[in-house]
């Protein structure tokens, strides 16, 4: 099932003549690539039950929103932890990276879909917020590490997925520019800033995605279930 962004009108739509400009995939990893959203939901859970604290729906999206050590210290503030922020981390890296490298399956026709781009030589890179020992874990835990060219990790606190800089960085690491990209996501901020700065978003309606189609359908050019739909084999055609 394909959903279109905007107002479905036919400016909404992308034709082929279009499209020929798209040279790059950038994906994130976390409900994007792996079905995975819910192991920071279990390690934030267990660790705030410790301190007997419930987190609410904007507790939730303020931590999505973070790059992993801001999400640490904003869960450490929620809780009143004494503990210090180094121990904190290393304990619910621990836990999540079990998940990960267990647990964690992919979005369905991910990797099929990895191997595809790859077959057309289409360059493929990872820009994610998780920690760069979880997600090579992830990848590494689902053998599709080797189809990627490059990975970049929102590791400072600036680079949070609200704001521009992590997507123009990356880019223009590349020697890329943003409508050159094919930028897939699936959580609503992270498409509307790469929406804003020209790339060509896809928003990824896992299994487990934490919002609908109609609230993706809002920032990405267009939103599939999985890899399996024909609109994202036709990107790069």
């Amino acid at each position: 099932m394909i959903f279109v962004g905007g107002d479905n009108s036919p400016s909404t739509f992308l034709y082929m003549d279009e499209m020929k400009n798209h040279k790059i995939a950038i994906f994130d990893m976390d409900g994007t690539l792996t079905d995975s959203m819910w192991v920071w939901r279990k390690v934030d859970d267990d660790y705030c039950r410790e301190y007997g604290v419930i987190l609410n729906d904007e507790d939730r999206q303020n931590i999505l929103a973070a790059t992993y050590d801001g999400a640490v210290r904003y869960i450490m503030d929620k809780c009143g932890s004494t503990e210090s922020v180094e121990d904190v981390s290393n304990r619910i890296k621990e836990m999540a990276t079990y998940e990960y490298t267990h647990n964690v399956p992919l979005i369905r026709g991910a990797k099929e879909y990895l191997q595809y781009l790859t077959h057309k030589g289409i360059p493929i890179y990872l820009l994610t917020s998780c920690t760069e020992d979880m997600a090579m874990a992830t990848l590494l835990a689902n053998d599709i590490q080797r189809y990627f060219k490059g990975f970049f990790f929102a590791t400072q606190p600036y680079q949070v997925k609200t704001r521009p800089d992590i997507y123009l960085e990356s880019i223009s690491s590349i020697d890329a520019t943003p409508d050159q990209c094919v930028v897939f996501e699936d959580m609503p901020f992270a498409l509307r800033t790469a929406k804003s700065l020209g790339a060509y978003c896809v928003g990824i309606l896992g299994e487990h995605s934490l919002h609908s189609s109609d609230i993706l359908a809002q920032y990405a050019d267009i939103v599939v279930e999985d890899y399996h739909d024909k609109a994202v084999l036709e990107l790069f055609s």
